[in-house]
């Protein structure tokens, strides 16, 4: 509560605690583990570098502590439990809405957060288990994850008709590095995609520019300062106008296989297993209904 609000005086009326208190108890957590935790200043407290480093081991306690409350209200009749589903932000204006609205009704005892992020950050909080589900790139089951397969979907050029694009629908993808490249850096998996799609065509794209956003490089590519690869669901009909346009990659096909991810560390409780259906359903009828531009049902040799 201290690291979140920045002062004693704030966190000490959350948590109703009298701040004498709550000062004295963070004098004995510091004395314990002999390290200081909070820098103390006019404007409130900010952490210490030991105080990011035990906030973060607090948050996965605390995280625990609640997965052994959601595994023993398992045993009840209700589905109930907090869950935090990360999603990438390509994905998250197709899904999110329809799951929450479909949770509410059917599992009305589960609490549902939705995180959106890029996908590097949203593996990195997996990793840290700040996550209990989330929707990852082109992952099997594995000693690190267990993943349910949700959708799989083409990547597209994205950028202005131009003298350095030909008038066709269907690009090569050898093609491509003729184009500047506006993309995500290659800590994010997307990225790590074209690049190994470059690395097996043996050619080198020219990366002109590198954002970890979406929203900017959409903004870029409008503008028609380059181009950029993306799935369907990124191109919101305002962007994808008269002046942007889409075309297809072959040679090869570039396709993203999406599935529904949780750690393999993690207790699947009823809650997370029924979320994982859930989304898989809702997915589901999104494809079959038109909704999810392009999307289509896993593979067969993607099933599991």
């Amino acid at each position: 509560a201290i690291a979140r609000k920045g002062g004693f005086s704030s966190a000490a009326a959350e948590v109703h605690v009298a701040q004498p208190a709550l000062s004295q108890q963070i004098a004995q957590l510091e004395a314990e583990l002999g390290a200081q935790l909070l820098d103390r200043h006019s404007r409130g407290v900010t952490l210490t570098k030991s105080g990011q480093k035990f906030l973060t081991h607090a948050e996965k306690i605390l995280a625990d502590v609640q997965n052994i409350r959601d595994v023993f209200s398992d045993e009840q009749d209700e589905i109930k439990g907090e869950i935090t589903f990360g999603m990438p932000t390509t994905t998250v204006a197709m899904l999110a809405v329809p799951l929450v609205q479909a949770a509410h009704d059917r599992y009305p005892g589960i609490s549902l957060r939705i995180v959106e992020a890029m996908t590097g950050h949203l593996y990195e909080w997996m990793e840290s288990g700040d996550l209990d589900l989330a929707l990852l790139y082109n992952v099997e089951d594995s000693d690190v994850y267990r993943s349910v397969p949700l959708v799989d979907e083409d990547l597209y050029l994205f950028g202005h008709q131009s003298r350095l694009v030909p008038d066709v629908d269907v690009f090569e993808f050898r093609d491509l590095q003729n184009l500047p490249f506006i993309t995500v850096s290659n800590r994010h998996l997307l990225r790590q995609m074209i690049d190994a799609y470059a690395a097996r065509a043996k050619c080198e794209l020219n990366i002109a520019f590198e954002l970890d956003s979406l929203d900017q490089i959409k903004t870029l590519v409008g503008d028609g300062v380059g181009y950029t690869i993306l799935p369907a669901t990124a191109a919101s009909p305002e962007w994808c106008g008269d002046q942007v346009k889409r075309w297809k990659i072959t040679k090869p096909n570039m396709c993203l296989h999406t599935s529904v991810g949780a750690s393999a560390d993690r207790e699947m409780t009823n809650a997370l297993q029924e979320m994982t259906k859930l989304t898989v359903e809702v997915a589901s009828g999104l494809i079959e209904n038109g909704s999810w531009p392009l999307g289509r049902m896993p593979a067969e040799y993607h099933q599991h």
